[in-house]
């Protein structure tokens, strides 16, 4: 079993290259269950939900045992949930994970940040992409043959008001300014692969200290030619990486006939 939890903003199809790669090259099935959140998934849109809320929905909704996939956001409550319940999963697959801010003047320039960033989501989103988009964070992406598609999954978000709330409600409820800082915890994690983009630098400088307070527990993978846009940039790869914590676990049949988990 595999979990899947996209980033902010990001949905279900931001795994279909992943899955697409893993069903043409492994014989059998594998079930897999998508998580969503970000203001995408249903229950997100109504109420806000807390970084905590988010990270009990993820544990309930998941079978223990199974490998954990997550990006961005998405990877941050992964993070907090494993540590949470150390033994529910088998191994995480960490795709661009923060461990959290360490400085209290940090939380508090990253909240007004945050909430800088929701306001104009809410207010205007087609614009607030336009400039998301734009950050150094994803200049690797802006040129990768897969980000017009990547572009208009994200500008449909901008015709949904129900989305677009609960999308901006979800950025400051699971603000990085309201995520513990995690790294004296990190060796209690389960076998743990940090996924990284060799051209994203801030997030190799982070998962190197990640794997520097926990270098029994955790691997880092860092892909050739990459930024921070992994699921986009470089989906062989994080299935190979997927592949391979199949292996371990005893997984050794996979994804020739995907059956979703509703």
């Amino acid at each position: 079993m595999i979990t899947f939890v996209p980033g902010w903003l990001g949905g279900a199809a931001d795994f279909d290259a992943i899955l697409e790669d893993l069903g043409d090259a492994i014989d059998g099935s594998v079930d897999y269950r998508i998580h969503e959140v970000a203001g995408l998934g249903s229950r997100y849109r109504e109420n806000p939900k807390s970084l905590d809320d988010c990270v009990t929905d993820l544990l309930q909704e998941t079978r223990p045992g199974s490998v954990l996939c997550a990006y961005s956001m998405g990877a941050r409550i992964g993070l907090v949930a494993a540590l949470r319940a150390p033994r529910h999963f088998a191994e995480l697959v960490l795709c661009g994970v923060h461990p959290g801010l360490t400085r209290e003047e940090e939380r508090v320039a990253r909240r007004e940040l945050d909430r800088q960033r929701a306001d104009r989501l809410t207010n205007d989103p087609e614009t607030f992409l336009t400039d998301w988009y734009e950050q150094p964070l994803f200049a690797a992406v802006r040129g990768h043959p897969a980000f017009h598609e990547l572009e208009s999954r994200r500008r449909r978000l901008t015709s949904d008001d129900a989305r677009v709330l609960g999308a901006a409600r979800t950025l400051l409820a699971c603000s990085l300014a309201e995520q513990p800082s995690t790294l004296s915890a990190l060796a209690t994690l389960p076998p743990s692969t940090l996924v990284v983009g060799e051209l994203d630098s801030k997030f190799v400088e982070v998962a190197d200290l990640m794997r520097d307070a926990a270098p029994a527990t955790i691997t880092v993978r860092t892909i050739a030619n990459s930024g921070h846009a992994l699921l986009t940039e470089a989906p062989r790869e994080v299935a190979g990486i997927l592949r391979e914590s199949l292996a371990r676990i005893g997984e050794t049949t996979a994804f020739a006939r995907i059956r979703r988990k509703k």
